[in-house]
């Protein structure tokens, strides 16, 4: 189930779940085979573990959820295919860093801006600037 879902190949996620049985089965990590299709951003998965009842809100072990990981890795069709199936927007992963923090530092405008719309709860952080990466200025 889990290289399915990392490949990406929706056709195959069937026959794979009837030898998995359950859609949120982890490793010994915590990673589901949603959270692999999130880091990956192969959204039609996330989309159809999902519609097979993949719950978007179980963490790793790190506390990183599917959105966080998204979120993470910048895959903004993902991130909102998350957020409409439920995904909460306040959790934390062990760094105490939400979902929309890592968009936002890792600079990806439109995931953060996706999540900040969305966000909820203390766990959403203070307002970073959403814009290019500064570059440093060197001095003359």
């Amino acid at each position: 189930l889990w290289r399915v879902a990392e490949t990406g190949e929706v056709n195959e996620l069937e026959r794979a779940l009837a030898r998995a049985g359950d859609v949120n089965a982890r490793n010994k990590h915590g990673m589901t085979a949603l959270m692999r299709a999130a880091h990956q951003g192969h959204e039609p998965m996330v989309r159809a573990l999902l519609r097979h009842g993949a719950d978007p809100n179980l963490t790793r072990n790190d506390k990183f959820t599917a959105l966080a990981l998204a979120a993470f890795f910048g895959h903004t069709g993902t991130v909102r295919t998350l957020i409409e199936h439920g995904a909460k927007t306040e959790v934390v992963t062990r760094c105490n860093t939400s979902a929309y923090m890592w968009a936002s530092a890792r600079t990806f405008t439109e995931a953060a801006r996706c999540l900040k719309i969305n966000q909820r709860g203390p766990a959403a952080g203070p307002a970073l600037p959403l814009g290019p990466p500064r570059r440093p200025v060197r001095p003359p």
